[in-house]
């Protein structure tokens, strides 16, 4: 893409409040924080408000936090839902079930699915919490159990997190170190329809404690809302396909950030639509670019069976750049109530840009690749989930 001006920056702290207008929204951080003994921790978590379209006011809510673990083992893991998170993924699978199948096919598929569903996420180890989160309507101030991520009036943020089973808490305070950018689905790339709201900040200073060690780095964050539709599923006439992507956010050591999303329409390899962010100390701008996954077998979950292609290349000509993502594990995958699980992990980069070695580290989403492109896939894993139930 083009280099463009209107690509905006919000001069004072961006708004973080929730958006009840919306069908979905969330907040998103990751990133690494280091500890007095010259070890670091990656960090993400991500909390989700789903607003019921069925005329009900209270919103459901689904929290993912991958936690810090021994080095060379898969993150722990945190899941967790409230219980109409599923009766909403049933309203939303009927919206999309009716439109290719007749009315009582679509509903007898959608009680099976939701069944299936619930299964999965209870072995898979999703949590369900009748407690809702505290959300307060104004400013960015959220409480759900031992979670909290909150403004202050200083403009700072805080986060508070678990990172194991015996209680120890990570707790930062987080102030951004660039401005956030704030825009739109539509001119990120003009096929994003209906529109989505964007925010970004790439570098949030990170200084507080993991248990009793001091700990500080660096996070990212995110705040995005919208509808469900071009996000997740597209409707073109009365064709109806699901979404998925590669998303990724890198930081590189010589002050540059990337951030690439690369939507993929399931099924259908044609369409790879991408753009490409940069961040630096002049500003931002989107610049011509590609995420290309790396020709090496997938990484094959042991849970899911789902094949995930782990290593990429993001090829930007603009910059003479050529930067290589690793991941630091395999596996690291994260169970997601209501979809195929999704592979959520840190990674590192390493490559060259104008002419210079360049290094860094990130994080890369892939989603949608556990989804069934035909009636053989959708049978295989039908088989696959019962075999689990029984052992």
């Amino acid at each position: 893409m083009d280099d463009t001006s209107d690509a905006t920056w919000a001069t004072a702290s961006p708004d973080l409040r929730p958006r009840p207008d919306s069908e979905v929204g969330w907040w998103f951080l990751q990133g690494r924080v280091a500890l007095p003994d010259k070890s670091s921790v990656h960090v993400m978590v991500a909390f989700f408000q789903v607003h019921a379209q069925d005329g009900r006011d209270r919103a459901d809510m689904l929290l993912l936090h991958a936690l810090p673990s021994r080095p060379g083992a898969p993150p722990l893991v945190v899941s967790r839902v409230t219980p109409g998170l599923a009766r909403m993924h049933e309203t939303i699978a009927h919206r999309l079930a009716g439109h290719v199948l007749p009315g009582p096919l679509a509903r007898l598929i959608v009680r099976r699915h939701t069944v299936v569903m619930s299964q999965r996420a209870r072995l898979d180890g999703v949590e369900t919490f009748d407690d809702h989160a505290e959300v307060a309507p104004i400013g960015l101030d959220i409480r759900w159990r031992d979670f909290a991520l909150a403004d202050a009036p200083d403009g700072s943020l805080t986060l508070t997190m678990p990172v194991d089973t015996e209680g120890t808490r990570l707790t930062l305070s987080l102030r951004p170190e660039r401005p956030w950018m704030e825009d739109h689905g539509h001119r990120l790339d003009p096929r994003n329809q209906p529109d989505y709201a964007y925010l970004c900040c790439p570098r949030l200073s990170a200084t507080g404690s993991l248990g009793d060690q001091p700990a500080q780095g660096t996070l990212w964050m995110d705040r995005q809302w919208g509808g469900f539709e071009n996000w997740f599923f597209l409707r073109r006439r009365r064709q109806v396909r699901l979404v998925g992507w590669h998303w990724t956010g890198l930081s590189l050591d010589n002050g540059h950030d990337f951030l690439t999303w690369r939507r993929m329409v399931v099924g259908d390899r044609r369409q790879n639509d991408c753009y490409v962010v940069r961040f630096d100390d002049d500003g931002v701008a989107m610049i011509e670019g590609q995420l290309e996954p790396l020709p090496a077998p997938p990484w094959i979950s042991p849970r899911s069976g789902i094949g995930y292609p782990l290593r990429h290349r993001l090829v930007l000509p603009e910059l003479a750049g050529e930067i290589e993502i690793r991941p630091v594990i395999d596996d690291q995958e994260i169970p997601v109530f209501g979809v195929p699980s999704i592979w959520e992990g840190a990674v590192t980069a390493r490559g060259r840009l104008e002419g210079q070695e360049v290094t860094g580290h990130g994080r890369l989403e892939l989603y949608g690749h556990g989804y069934a492109t035909s009636f053989g896939d959708y049978l295989r894993q039908q088989m696959r989930h019962r075999l689990r139930r029984r052992g």
